[in-house]
């Protein structure tokens, strides 16, 4: 009874006022998988409503800790200047453990699906369920003003449909708000890592020694010159 009454509280501010809402995946080289929920809302609207930062928020984050769906994730808050919110994180062991077990399934999303063949991936989130958090038949519905999602990853992506992406940082973003209505995420990727992508790891990785190498040259090969020169006198 307690839980739904802050779940009440919160729909109710939530209708009032909307809230940003920013999904963060990342796929590492071994294939895990790294997630991180953000929820942000306007500083001001705590006090239009007659709240604290601090009061909404807590309570927020203490609801999410109650949440079976999101038992398994790190419940963090934050507050600053214009800004306070929570983010919950997760850390998946492959990508099955991230499509059993992730919390955002069946909550922003219907569907999450990652297949597998052979070397390719396929990762899709289908039936887009931005009006509600929770499954709560008598929670009012929770509204968002925008929801971003970003899918980060190091491999060759093949296919995707994504809102913007910046290929060289390997990171696609889509895009929702109130008004979507069957928009879809799809993503195709190579589960190699493609030789191009391997030596800009490798510059980043070690851009201090392709600093370091040319000047040691250079003084060996001013130590070269300066010694042929004694030796002629």
């Amino acid at each position: 009874m307690k839980y739904k009454r802050i779940l009440l509280i919160i729909s109710l501010l939530f209708i009032v006022s909307g809230c940003s809402v920013k999904y963060e995946i990342e796929i590492t080289k071994d294939l895990k998988v790294n997630e991180k929920l953000i929820l942000t809302e306007n500083n001001k609207t705590f006090i239009q409503n007659g709240t604290t930062n601090k009061l909404y928020i807590s309570t927020m984050a203490e609801t999410y800790r109650n949440n079976d769906r999101y038992k398994s994730y790190e419940i963090n808050e934050e507050y600053n200047k214009e800004q306070s919110g929570i983010e919950a994180a997760k850390k998946n062991s492959s990508l099955s453990d991230y499509q059993l077990n992730n919390g955002v399934k069946k909550t922003l999303f219907g569907f999450i699906v990652l297949k597998e063949e052979k070397n390719q991936v396929n990762f899709s989130a289908t039936d887009y369920r931005g009006k509600s958090f929770f499954e709560e038949a008598d929670a009012a519905e929770l509204k968002y003003d925008d929801v971003q999602v970003d899918i980060k990853l190091p491999f060759e992506v093949q296919e995707h449909n994504s809102d913007k992406y910046d290929e060289e940082k390997g990171i696609y973003t889509w895009y929702f708000n109130k008004n979507t209505k069957d928009k879809e995420i799809k993503l195709v990727f190579n589960k190699k890592i493609s030789f191009k992508k391997q030596i800009i790891r490798l510059l980043k990785q070690n851009w201090y020694l392709f600093m370091i190498i040319p000047v040691l040259l250079l003084l060996v090969l001013l130590i070269f010159i300066r010694h042929k020169k004694v030796n002629k006198i």
